[in-house]
């Protein structure tokens, strides 16, 4: 939905309550995308074996986002990079054959730097309040993890992103 030139969009995580999550999401106007955590324990065929039997067919109007953070010690302790980069890449493919659809990497610069794989194009999401350092081309900047939406109806909190694109890029994408 467009308001002010802004395109309104919601993710929605894939966990335990993603059905009911996902059907309020399609209810709010919003252009509506599905993104999985990135696992650095489990295989990608396992991954996305779980992505696909708790999404379904329910996949919105956007990428599907594969999101990287660390988590446990792995701040302190980073996986293998190119370990980790064929096992994004293998999760991407996965994914990609079942759905037919593209998939958008997310996460602070940092990680992309370090995990986006190296053959081959993927769209970005970068989470910083800084100007992305990455290449940001057909991707989006999420630059608050906490605002108002200009324009909303009630006083929740979003995290707010932007489209790095053109308009017809932005087309392509959805």
């Amino acid at each position: 939905m467009k308001d002010s030139g802004l395109v309104r969009i919601k993710l929605v995580i894939c966990h335990d309550n993603f059905d009911s999550n996902y059907s309020r999401a399609e209810g709010s106007g919003m252009s509506v995308g599905v993104y999985h955590f990135f696992s650095f324990d489990s295989s990608p065929e396992d991954q996305a074996q779980q992505f696909i039997k708790s999404v379904g067919q329910d996949t919105g109007h956007l990428p599907i986002m594969v999101y990287l953070s660390y988590y446990n010690d792995y701040a302190q302790k980073p996986p293998a990079k190119a370990k980790t980069q064929r096992a994004i890449a293998r999760f991407v493919t996965l994914v990609n054959q079942y759905y037919h659809q593209d998939c958008i990497i997310g996460g602070a610069p940092a990680l992309l730097k370090r995990y986006v794989p190296t053959k081959g194009t993927y769209p970005l999401w970068q989470t910083t309040q800084q100007r992305p350092t990455v290449g940001t081309k057909n991707g989006f900047w999420q630059y608050t993890t906490a605002s108002k939406i200009p324009g909303g109806r009630d006083d929740s909190e979003y995290q707010l992103a932007v489209f790095t694109g053109t308009p017809q890029e932005w087309q392509k994408l959805k």
